[in-house]
């Protein structure tokens, strides 16, 4: 979303509509990676954000963590950040999920945050495409590494249009006559590597 902003005062407008309309107190942004936004954006919206006074939370991907960033929203009062880790195990993460950042690229931006006032949560999903009980494994080993303000699972649901979902029909590991419900506490997946009732299993533990 913030990519497709020529500036960032249509933020700004619907923070100061917000404010004066619903007295909101606090501020969600939905962007999956609110630091990827371009340096200019990110300066005025420093600036610009600074006369609030209102906590705000948000999510990002580890490489995008940077200390002077971070710096910046602890003075314009960032209460929390969300780190997708995803997968535990490197070579699943960026052979299946596209996803290149090694392990330690992701304990160094969790430092950065643990450094400062701002919460740290982190999202984690297990369940995916040929995953195994030892790749699910390397995912809880890399989250006791740190101890964020909360760490959350969730099951990987192959949503249509993804290229995950073309990969897990072509592979035969879903029904494609049945309607899934959107559910990331439920398995749907059927493939050898793991099995609905051992992903339940480490999805309750």
């Amino acid at each position: 979303k913030w990519l497709r902003f020529k500036n960032i005062d249509q933020v700004i407008r619907e923070i100061d509509f917000y404010i004066e309309k619903y007295n909101a107190e606090y501020f969600y942004f939905i962007a999956e990676t609110f630091l990827a936004m371009p340096a200019e954006y990110k300066k005025r919206f420093y600036g610009a954000y600074k006369k609030y006074g209102k906590p705000f939370w948000f999510n990002t991907r580890p490489e995008t963590i940077m200390p002077d960033d971070i710096k910046e929203l602890e003075d314009v009062g960032c209460h929390r950040i969300s780190i997708g880790i995803e997968s535990g195990n490197e070579e699943f993460r960026k052979s299946m999920l596209n996803r290149r950042y090694s392990n330690e690229d992701v304990l160094r931006a969790i430092r950065i945050i643990l450094k400062s006032k701002i919460q740290l949560s982190v999202n984690n999903m297990i369940g995916f495409p040929d995953e195994t009980r030892e790749m699910v494994f390397d995912t809880i080993e890399l989250n006791r590494k740190f101890r964020g303000r909360s760490h959350s699972v969730s099951i990987f649901q192959p949503f249509r249009g993804t290229e995950l979902y073309d990969y897990c029909a072509a592979k035969g590991y879903l029904d494609l006559k049945r309607r899934y419900a959107e559910s990331f506490a439920t398995p749907v997946l059927s493939m050898p590597s793991l099995s609905q009732s051992e992903i339940k299993g480490l999805y309750r533990t």
